[in-house]
């Protein structure tokens, strides 16, 4: 049997993404951050225009919309109401039926 050239190679869940983004709730597991994450919300989909550099930053510098760590920066209020998001680090392997085409 040959397989989709569509078809999403995914085989674990790695992250588990929970919170709000931009006032949109989200629950939800992704196979990775750089390619399904930012394949749902990356670029024009939320107001911060979130690319792979700004997220794995703010992935490591917010967590539920609180910044843990660095300077004051001009785009904190603007990241402080967007992005009140907390990312999980799992290992769960993907239902056959769970992928999507």
């Amino acid at each position: 049997m040959t397989r989709s050239k569509d078809a999403k190679n995914c085989t674990s869940y790695h992250w588990h993404v929970t919170g709000t983004i931009a006032g949109q709730v989200v629950n939800k597991k992704y196979c990775s951050i750089t390619g399904d994450f930012l394949g749902e919300w990356g670029g024009d989909a939320t107001p911060m225009n979130l690319n792979k550099s700004k997220v794995l930053r703010l992935k490591k510098k917010w967590h539920n919309g609180v910044k843990l760590s660095g300077y004051p920066d001009p785009s904190d209020p603007v990241f402080a109401a967007n992005w009140v998001v907390s990312f999980r680090r799992i290992n769960e392997r993907v239902q056959r039926s769970q992928v999507e085409k």
